[in-house]
């Protein structure tokens, strides 16, 4: 199914008027419009990119490596997936997954990914301290988040 980022779709629940549904819509259709822009504005990588895949995976495991030993940020063990929906994520046993596909983007942005992963090692969750060590280590991790955030998966 190809999606087309000029047209929305609304699922309106069993039960529900649609009358009520297209109040909703009528209510959201600024948050609509800049979900639609922000969309335009994405590039998809795709799953059928070509890759050199086993270079990209030794790639990846260096730059984790690296940054491990650089931050003294320890993971348990490491993959690299051909993933979905995620560019990486870390496990509460500190195992980390990255995305092979995170080798298509940028240098920098690869090294927020892991960076944003391995302080996850030591924080599992999005809060306050999370951000606050992340940004001691990366200095402008919003903005690469922000830089992210024009990739995503197909």
């Amino acid at each position: 199914m190809v999606c087309d980022p000029n047209t929305v779709r609304v699922t309106v629940p069993y039960g529900e008027s649609f009358s009520r549904a297209k109040g909703f819509v009528e209510l959201k259709k600024g948050w609509i419009a800049k979900q639609l822009s922000r969309l335009r504005h994405t590039r998809v990588l795709d799953s059928a990119a070509v890759l050199d895949e086993k270079s990209a995976r030794k790639r990846l495991l260096n730059r984790l490596d690296a940054l491990s030993s650089l931050h003294g940020l320890a993971y348990h063990r490491a993959f690299v997936r051909n993933q979905k929906s995620l560019w990486a994520s870390c496990s509460g046993k500190n195992n980390i997954s990255l995305n092979i596909r995170l080798s298509l983007l940028p240098e920098k942005l690869v090294d927020y990914v892991i960076l944003h992963e391995l302080v996850h090692t030591r924080i599992k969750n999005h809060g306050l301290r999370f951000w606050k060590m992340l940004e001691a280590i990366s200095k402008d991790a919003k903005v690469l988040d922000q830089g992210l955030r024009c990739f995503r998966l197909s």
